[in-house]
């Protein structure tokens, strides 16, 4: 029997990591059409990245090679809080694909010959932003508001 996994690692995989792996895919066949060769490949090879973080998560380690080609998503578990297990394995994701868009958007600003300064701005401007979709996505705005309101309650 599959493990079910927290409601926020469920949002997490198919509110982010899906619509990515999507938008990956369409960016390399992009780029192949228009004759880019080498970065459409590496672009397809940086959306093996997006899967390997999937496979990361908790819920989905144990799976075997054919439950994963068939990328069934479970629903998410309980709203209750998450293990420390879960809670590491979703910042673990959050990094990994924070870093894995970086390096891409590294990789194509270079390519459409973007200045270095211009390219390390975009570089900065995406940690903070990613970060807050992130927070929405997977947690949402009601939760990150109960959070703070249970703290301010509590002091």
């Amino acid at each position: 029997m599959r493990s079910q996994p927290h409601i926020h690692i469920a949002n997490f995989e198919r509110r982010i990591l899906w619509p990515l792996n999507f938008a990956y895919c369409a960016v390399a066949l992009h780029y192949l059409w228009h004759h880019a060769w080498v970065l459409g490949i590496a672009i397809f090879v940086l959306s093996l990245g997006v899967g390997a973080i999937g496979q990361g998560l908790p819920h989905r380690k144990h799976e075997t090679l054919s439950e994963l080609a068939r990328g069934a998503i479970l629903a998410g578990g309980p709203e209750g809080d998450l293990s420390l297990e879960d809670g590491r394995a979703l910042s673990g994701a959050c990094l990994g694909t924070i870093i894995l868009v970086d390096l891409t958007t590294l990789i194509i600003l270079w390519h459409e010959g973007w200045r270095w300064y211009w390219i390390l701005l975009a570089l900065a401007a995406i940690w903070p932003l990613f970060l807050v979709v992130f927070l929405s996505l997977a947690i949402g705005p009601l939760n990150i508001l109960r959070v703070f309101w249970r703290r301010r309650r509590t002091e």
